[in-house]
């Protein structure tokens, strides 16, 4: 196997994983377990962070893989990267103070 067919083919897998695990991310209401002492939360916390954590790690490889799959510089996305900043930093504050 050449090297671009092998990424492609990765690529592809990389796409197909974050459309799959973000839709199996909507079936979390029906993800109960009474194995834990609060089954109907728990249980489904958990499986919405796993999968929204494994969405989000196979997003940035592939933004790596494909760089048209990075986001863009916008008025909108300038001022939602502000927000996190300023919230984050109000929060870091917070935590310093006595």
């Amino acid at each position: 196997m050449n090297g671009k067919f092998q990424s492609l083919n990765s690529s592809f897998f990389l796409e197909k994983a974050v459309v799959i695990l973000l839709y199996a991310a909507l079936f979390t209401p029906l993800a109960v377990t009474s194995v834990f002492y609060f089954p109907f939360i728990f249980s489904k916390t958990i499986f919405f962070r796993t999968i929204v954590e494994l969405a989000f790690f196979f997003y940035i490889l592939l933004i790596f893989a494909k760089p048209e799959y990075r986001p863009r510089l916008s008025k909108v996305a300038i001022a939602a990267a502000v927000y996190l900043g300023v919230v984050s930093l109000s929060s870091f504050k917070q935590r310093l103070r006595p």
